[in-house]
């Protein structure tokens, strides 16, 4: 049906694991907007989400309506400062900017400038990405910035499928350079090889983010201070 010689909006229908996820994202934002509340010296805490997609969604299991990562931010208590979301029509509403387009070329020439020009204002970055819809040099500025904390969902359900296989010469170039992109260089070609190794001895399947980022050297230290 029409409305308005407009297409119905069509709602994404989440699983119980991406519940879980909004609920985890939705108790670490009031946990971390709480604390930033309480900080004298804080000008400004500001909530990130690049990839913020509906502000509702429906449920598998119950077929209920559920409030997506942008509705349960806006709500959040105490609120942060500003709101930046990526990935709608782009609008302006009171302490609230939405960008339409690609959040690897919003966050790095709209949003991360703005803040880094303010070292008194912390900010909360949603990176959680669909598949491998995100370059490495957002996470890498995010992360040498030391204001921006960045909440990093792992997209190893399009890694597996797409890059990392057991035959790595019939990966296509192009599912190659997304993942390339994602991790910043082609080191990612070392971890396949641990990778498959683990599938020949039954170790394991597959893409382990715990383990295998932690041979990445090019992420900011964490500092000593909170300031």
């Amino acid at each position: 049906m029409m409305h308005n010689g407009m297409p119905p909006f069509e709602f994404d229908v989440i699983n119980y694991w991406s519940e879980v996820k909004l609920d985890i994202i939705k108790d670490y934002a009031r946990a971390y907007s709480t604390i930033m509340a309480k900080q004298q010296w804080c000008k400004g805490h500001i909530y990130i989400d690049a990839f913020a997609g509906a502000g509702m969604h429906i449920s598998r299991a119950t077929g209920e309506f559920i409030p997506g990562s942008p509705l349960n931010a806006v709500n959040t208590i105490p609120p942060f400062s500003h709101y930046y979301l990526i990935d709608l029509d782009s609008k302006e509403f009171q302490n609230v900017t939405v960008f339409d387009g690609d959040c690897n070329n919003v966050l790095m020439t709209e949003v991360f400038p703005s803040l880094l020009a303010e070292k008194f204002c912390r900010s909360l970055c949603i990176l959680d990405p669909y598949g491998l819809h995100l370059n490495w040099n957002v996470v890498k500025a995010a992360g040498q910035s030391c204001t921006i904390e960045i909440f990093l969902n792992f997209p190893v359900a399009d890694i597996n499928r797409n890059a990392l296989w057991n035959q790595p010469n019939q990966v296509k170039p192009e599912q190659a350079a997304r993942l390339t992109a994602f991790w910043g260089d082609e080191s990612w070609r070392a971890v396949l090889d641990v990778v498959n190794l683990d599938r020949r001895t039954d170790r394991g399947a597959g893409l382990h983010p715990e383990r295998d980022l932690c041979a990445s050297s090019d992420i900011c230290e964490p500092r000593s201070d909170h300031r």
